[in-house]
């Protein structure tokens, strides 16, 4: 059944007439014992492609072919949930096709993420693919280094050397055997100031470094925090081990810090650092949800989520960093003006952990030598579809565990083959 009534230009209510007709087809296809797979052109009838809002009568499509480019509305509730399986194809619109070259917003697919990820040759060795360290944990959320730190792994890192406060150690090693460990000094088991320095004399052997998970919000961890990132500046530690030097990274003054991937507990300690971004290292990768997004830019999360790709190229732009903004359709923007929309909305990714293995995923690509931006939108990319099969393994989205996400990574890799 071909749906192509109306197109991009509706704002809603829809008209008496029109009503009608989605009303007849809609009772009829109820009815039917087995009912027709529904091809929307361009957009579902009823839907307002640009604010994403759907009429009642809006039959949902198996299929949604648009045309030329993706309509923002068609990636916003509820019209997301009337689209089905959503393809864009080109009609030879021919110079018009220049004007869309300029266009900034992309959304993620298969074709992309298999151009962005890292080749694995068959003489490589565990140098070839990066060390990830993992700075995460404490004694109440425990479990956050490890499922970052698996994460890591499973996405392909040659070495993942996960840093906790030392009295995890002993609980945490057996879980995960093929990690290296960094024991850092502790106040009741949260990572205390002193273990900047600590961090600090690793840093030669790092290729990229994880920060936040499971930290907690003690005011010795923050300042464990603004040390790392104040004293990494050129000629603070050189007597313990660094040897980058300024030119490597681009005269930040952070220079001697590795790639960094800032998530959770880390991001809302960030914020009560003054001028946070001129400290980090060029092109940190952020990755808050809404509610750590609110902490960083004190708006409302109502706000953050009225118009989530504005907001995150927005922040991007002002902090000159890569924002991952996480939720339903997860918006990655960088600051020069690109942004990337995962096309992924599942409840199988509504548990606590999931943000850890996204964090894990990210750092692990960033080790493997990706950039911030194509490592944050392979890794969200990965993730949603990570999330989608462990629903499918599971059975149902309720009882997917972060756990079973990570699982899953191998089987979203497979399709791509060696890349």
């Amino acid at each position: 059944m071909i749906d192509g009534i109306l197109g991009t230009g509706v704002h809603l209510p829809l008209k008496p007439e029109i009503t009608q007709v989605l009303s007849v087809a809609k009772d009829a296809v109820g009815k039917m014992k087995e009912p027709p797979q529904i091809v929307a052109v361009d957009c579902p009838t009823g839907v307002d492609c640009d604010t994403g809002e759907a009429a009642d009568e809006t039959l949902p499509a198996n299929l949604t072919v648009t045309m030329a480019a993706v309509k923002t509305g068609l990636l916003s509730f509820p019209a997301f949930l009337t689209i089905g399986r959503l393809i864009e194809v080109d009609i030879g619109m021919g110079a018009v096709s220049e004007k869309y070259q300029h266009i900034r917003r992309e959304v993620a697919d298969w074709e992309m993420i298999r151009s962005l990820l890292p080749k694995r040759p068959a003489d490589a060795h565990k140098g070839t693919f990066g060390t990830a360290l993992v700075v995460a944990g404490s004694l109440n959320y425990s479990g956050a280094a490890i499922l970052a730190g698996e994460a890591a792994y499973r996405i392909g890192a040659g070495l993942v050397t996960l840093a906790v406060p030392t009295p995890l150690h002993s609980a945490l090693a057996g879980r995960l055997p093929e990690a290296t460990w960094l024991l850092l000094p502790h106040e009741t088991g949260v990572i205390s100031s002193e273990a900047a320095r600590v961090v600090a004399g690793h840093m030669d052997k790092v290729d990229a470094m994880l920060m936040g998970p499971g930290w907690g919000m003690e005011e010795t961890t923050q300042n464990f925090l603004a040390h790392l990132l104040h004293d990494s500046r050129p000629g603070v530690f050189e007597n313990i081990g660094f040897i980058h030097t300024v030119e490597e990274h681009n005269g930040s003054p952070s220079s001697r810090l590795p790639p960094l991937v800032i998530d959770a507990d880390g991001l809302k300690l960030l914020a009560r650092i003054p001028d946070w971004p001129k400290i980090l290292p060029k092109l940190t990768v952020l990755t808050p949800h809404p509610g750590e997004m609110s902490v960083l830019t004190g708006l409302p999360v109502k706000e953050i989520q009225r118009d989530r790709i504005v907001t995150a190229e927005k922040y991007a732009h002002q902090w000159g960093h890569v924002v991952v903004l996480k939720g339903a359709f997860t918006v990655i923007a960088e600051p020069e003006g690109r942004s990337v929309v995962i096309p992924v909305a599942t409840s199988a990714l509504a548990k606590a952990g999931t943000g850890d293995v996204l964090a894990g995923i990210i750092v692990g690509l960033r080790a493997q030598g990706l950039d911030g931006l194509s490592a944050a939108v392979a890794g969200a990319w990965l993730h949603a579809q990570a999330g989608i099969l462990a629903e499918e393994r599971v059975g149902n989205s309720a009882s997917v565990l972060a756990g079973d996400v990570i699982s899953a990574i191998a089987g979203v890799l497979k399709p791509i083959g060696e890349v």
